[in-house]
């Protein structure tokens, strides 16, 4: 997140208030994560889910979480925000770090395309709706961002992030409950995999990224491209990096 404002000077895009919302939220974004998925909380009845309705269960519990602690008085930076200015904050943060559940992916995609065919890509020219959108899809590429990181870090981040997947099959097999095939650790296929999701997920978001923000795009396009190469030689050699 830090690298995106900065390499490509938002902060000459977005206000004080945008910059303060989009930092905190991707500090606040993973808080007390469970480490399963939201499909894993809906299908075991977990009091989270029970709680946040089945909707985007992580996300709401990252954000109730996050307020919570901040709003302890020894906690509160925002206690000096005027009281439009912390409304204004906290629904921004609210919206951005919902955003980060994957189900809103193909939405994201779609509201940035609209808007850069009205808007241009000057964010300082686009109305406060189409600037929450810019700022989710910020945040949503920095959160999937480690498969456009260099190699050597994208393998290890797809490694780490493969073991939580098989860490939640193994509970799924204890419940007696259907494993996907990423969280199966016997016959699951790391390359294959990643391949997919750069190509499906990762490409089309940085794509669009490189429109507001050049810089940042572009480089993790340039990674993307590496990656995919090693993945998919990966995949020709029959490696499936299961433990």
């Amino acid at each position: 997140m830090a690298s995106i404002l900065m390499q490509d000077n938002m902060k000459d895009q977005l206000t004080p208030l945008e910059l303060l919302s989009v930092v905190l939220s991707a500090i606040i974004h993973d808080v007390c994560h469970p480490g399963v998925t939201n499909d894993f909380l809906i299908n075991t009845q977990h009091e989270l889910a029970i709680t946040y309705n089945d909707n985007s269960v992580n996300e709401n519990y990252h954000l109730a979480s996050s307020f919570k602690l901040l709003l302890r008085p020894q906690n509160n930076f925002l206690a000096h925000l005027s009281k439009d200015d912390y409304a204004f904050v906290r629904s921004l943060v609210v919206d951005i770090v919902l955003a980060t559940d994957m189900k809103q992916h193909h939405r994201l995609l779609a509201d940035l395309n609209a808007d850069l065919s009205l808007f241009g890509p000057d964010l300082s020219n686009w109305n406060a709706m189409a600037r929450t959108h810019a700022l989710c899809i910020i945040m949503h590429c920095a959160d999937i961002g480690n498969c456009v990181k260099p190699n050597p870090l994208s393998m290890e981040w797809a490694k780490r992030v493969n073991e939580e997947f098989w860490e939640q099959g193994e509970k799924e097999r204890s419940l007696g409950l259907p494993l996907s095939p990423l969280n199966n650790r016997k016959s699951a296929n790391v390359p294959r995999s990643q391949k997919v999701f750069l190509d499906l997920f990762a490409k089309p978001c940085y794509e669009a990224l490189s429109r507001i923000a050049p810089v940042s795009g572009q480089a993790a396009m340039s990674h993307f491209s590496v990656n995919m190469q090693r993945w998919e030689e990966l995949v020709k050699q029959g490696v499936t990096m299961r433990p």
